[in-house]
């Protein structure tokens, strides 16, 4: 083969495999499974999350258009469609992506999402149920053209929010090494384009991680899987019994019952209030959430505890007569990104260079908090060390993989949907401090903040709240208002931006 060498040379440096339609399919796992399954019922809309771009210039068609198209040739995940039903669903390409259906300009927003009275449903109307009927791509890209801010809005059935910052990122980064290009009705076809893919779909998450479950995981996942298919409702039932018993913190469980326990006032269903919220905002100035931070320290526990503590406290010093006396779930999606060393982190990932780990690889923490649960560092520090020792226990991740094994959205979700009442009072989804690029004064495109909307979904708490933080414009709180009995927003809002800082100097 020596005699090849000098014509090998002189090949395109680009030259790769095609990649085959095997490297473009996929089973999605449990969580994936999950919420597809609640998209699929219309009682999830969609992950939105923005980013502000520090620069005068605004975005032009033609510059969007070349952007999102080297977006969609490196990340297959944009491109790819659920098909079937359980046990066969499969990920597949979508023939062709229309830009038309992936991108809007809207001109009615003319004010900051931040400010006080803004119109803020827009973030949240993405219908990814519609979507699904019309087999059209999972995620949308906005652009507010006065307020220079963009809002990224997708399934989460294929993708978390780190993947979306991630996304955001390499996106606007894109638009200062990209010329325009005249757009076309198609961004994209599978067809002329599979030559341009340099990678296939990203692998699940316990692919990704190489997982080699113990015997007795093993022997467990199938043990329940067997169960399940002969009794597919008694069994589920059985576990969210033994589950609920693994909530408490420091305390013997008790007996579930609706006197005791939050639950909502609505079925879950298509027809809930809580598929159709408003956000909110709170903004922590970068001082004063050094300030908070630097506290949290001190008493050793983490900023998103104390922020958990600090609304609910908020809520009973509101409204002392509604939930004082309950136990209250609490929900905390972790990033799986942060635990596993093989897995970057879209904290640090940049955009400017590098391939992002996109896909969903989060699982969730619950805990209830005690009745009579108001601020005190000792309560912040008890519900700290809960959550952080249950993610750090090698069964968190086992457990995780015994669901993902044994168990269908439908064996899950059946016994609930049009039944059950949602129990769960406040859910968390935190972000992190991202860090972001910072191009100066030199007039590239740079994000400078970063929102993250509350979802809208009917299983996804009464009360949802985001966070996330940026160097420059420090800490973005996001909730909405599920609560029907919260009667002043407006009033909560402030009250709550005071008791951030205030309970600093409580014990």
């Amino acid at each position: 083969m020596t005699f090849l060498w000098p014509f090998m040379k002189i090949l395109p440096e680009n030259l790769h495999e095609v990649i085959t339609d095997e490297a473009l399919c996929r089973g999605p796992e449990f969580m994936e499974k999950l919420f597809l399954y609640l998209e699929r019922k219309n009682i999830f809309q969609s992950v939105s999350i923005l980013v502000h771009i520090n620069s005068k210039r605004q975005l032009t068609t033609g510059l969007v258009f070349a952007a999102l198209r080297k977006l969609v040739l490196k990340y297959p995940l944009l491109f790819l469609f659920p098909t079937g039903d359980e046990p066969n669903i499969t990920w597949v390409p979508l023939d062709k992506i229309r830009f038309t259906d992936v991108y809007e300009v809207n001109t009615d927003i003319t004010e900051c999402f931040k400010n006080e009275n803004v119109e803020t449903k827009v973030l949240n109307r993405l219908s990814i149920s519609k979507r699904l009927r019309l087999q059209k791509p999972l995620w949308k890209l906005i652009y507010f053209k006065h307020t220079r801010w963009l809002t990224f809005q997708s399934a989460h059935s294929f993708t978390d929010g780190g993947s979306v910052i991630a996304y955001l990122k390499e996106f606007v980064e894109s638009l200062n090494d990209l010329e325009e290009k005249e757009s076309v009705e198609s961004l994209f076809d599978l067809k002329k384009d599979r030559h341009f893919l340099k990678r296939g779909i990203s692998p699940s998450f316990f692919s990704r991680i190489e997982y080699r479950p113990s015997l007795l995981t093993w022997l467990s996942a199938v043990a329940l899987k067997a169960m399940v298919t002969v009794l597919p409702v008694i069994v589920p039932t059985f576990l969210e019994t033994s589950l609920h018993n693994l909530f408490f913190v420091d305390r013997h469980p008790v007996p579930y019952s609706n006197r005791s326990f939050f639950e909502s006032d609505y079925l879950i269903s298509e027809l809930s209030p809580l598929n159709d919220l408003r956000p909110f905002f709170v903004n922590i100035r970068p001082m004063d959430l050094k300030e908070i931070v630097g506290a949290c320290r001190d008493h050793g526990v983490k900023l998103q505890t104390y922020i958990i503590i600090v609304y609910v406290h908020t809520v009973h010093e509101l409204y002392p007569e509604l939930y004082l006396k309950k136990f209250l779930k609490v929900g905390v999606p972790v990033s799986l990104r942060n635990r596993y060393r093989c897995l970057e982190s879209h904290c640090s990932f940049l955009g400017d260079k590098g391939h992002f780990d996109d896909g969903f690889y989060t699982f969730s923490v619950k805990y209830f908090l005690d009745p009579f649960t108001t601020f005190s560092w000792q309560n912040v520090r008890k519900y700290h060390d809960f959550l952080h020792n249950t993610i750090n226990n090698p069964r968190w991740v086992d457990q995780f993989y015994i669901a993902n094994y044994s168990l269908t959205a439908e064996s899950y979700m059946d016994p609930r949907l049009d039944f059950k009442r949602d129990d769960c009072f406040l859910a968390l989804t935190n972000l992190g401090h991202v860090e972001l690029l910072d191009h100066g004064s030199t007039g590239k495109y740079q994000i400078d903040d970063i929102l993250f909307a509350p979802s809208s979904g009917a299983v996804l708490g009464t009360h949802h709240m985001t966070i996330c933080s940026t160097a420059k414009n420090g800490l973005n709180i996001g909730f909405s208002d599920g609560d029907r009995k919260v009667i002043d927003w407006s009033e909560f809002r402030h009250l709550f931006k005071r008791n951030l800082l205030g309970c600093l100097y409580l014990e």
